[in-house]
């Protein structure tokens, strides 16, 4: 279901970006009617992942606390990004390049290397 909607991508960046800059009042805050972030939201598991790394529901956004300390919040990221990790299984797809009208995917492999191929499909 993350994989719908773009929503491993999304939810690393929301995450990676709290994990990296917790104090930045912009990465702390979600606009939940954003059309992008309503797909995401609309997967199973989504929000549960967001409210884990310690976003809370305020209308119609997902925010983390003020008082929420920023050594706090980067540890409840950085976890999050890790059950992400985890759920989405050991290999990350890091790019598809169009060449020639083949599609070649490049996938991150767990030891550090690279594995390419092609979709005919």
């Amino acid at each position: 279901a993350l994989a719908a909607a773009n929503a491993v991508q999304v939810l690393t960046k929301l995450l990676s970006n709290i994990a990296e800059k917790p104090d930045e009042q912009k990465f702390r805050k979600v606009n939940c009617s954003n059309d992008k972030i309503a797909k995401v939201l609309a997967c199973a598991g989504a929000e549960a992942l967001l409210m884990s790394a310690g976003f809370v529901k305020a209308d119609s956004f997902l925010q983390i606390p003020d008082a929420a300390g920023s050594g706090d919040v980067a540890k409840a990221a950085r976890e999050a990004l890790e059950a992400l990790s985890e759920t989405c299984g050991t290999y990350m797809v890091a790019a598809q390049l169009r060449a020639h009208g083949e599609v070649r995917c490049v996938c991150a492999l767990p030891g550090g290397g690279l594995a390419t191929g092609a979709m005919d499909n």
